[in-house]
């Protein structure tokens, strides 16, 4: 199954990339919540709000050497689900972030996935999982962009002039 989500932000190409490639590792930890770094292993909080609140899954996440390809800058990304592997499968694809404007950037992640449980998790994606998988991607691209804009702020000063913290709730 293939996904896509975006997210713009007002901020120059220049500031969102240097943001993303002086450290992702740093970025990156930003959303990690409770997760951490164990060793060589970057584990994320992945998931999405509920009206009964958040649902989350702890995820291995495995960045690639970002690439830049016609103006954009191509980040490989993979996450393996450390548990719950029935409700979240392993995804793999690409962080893409390019300018679409003097002042506006577009961050995006588009993936692939095979549902979990072979035919049964196949009808199960068409009946819901692929919901939560959208809703998944969307919340991890909007904390995304959100961390690339306070890393853009500080350096830029934009500081407190920034959206409210979808990292917060």
């Amino acid at each position: 199954m293939f996904i896509r989500y975006f997210e713009e932000v007002p901020l120059r190409h220049e500031a969102a990339e240097q943001a993303f490639t002086h450290q992702p590792e740093a970025l990156l930890r930003r959303l990690a919540g409770e997760a951490d770094h164990n060793g060589e292993q970057l584990e994320v909080e992945v998931g999405f709000r509920t009206p009964g609140g958040r649902v989350r899954r702890t995820v291995e996440l495995i960045v690639g050497e970002p690439v830049q390809v016609s103006g954009r800058l191509l980040v490989p990304i993979e996450w393996n689900p450390l548990h719950g592997h029935h409700l979240l499968p392993s995804l793999q694809g690409e962080l893409e972030v390019g300018g679409l404007g003097p002042q506006r950037t577009q961050i995006a992640l588009s993936a692939r996935y095979q549902p979990p449980l072979g035919l049964l998790g196949s009808a199960a994606d068409r009946a819901l999982l692929h919901r939560v998988a959208e809703a998944t991607v969307r919340d991890f691209v909007q904390r995304l962009a959100h961390a690339i804009l306070i890393e853009a702020g500080t350096a830029e000063g934009l500081g407190s002039q920034l959206i409210d913290s979808p990292l917060d709730s």
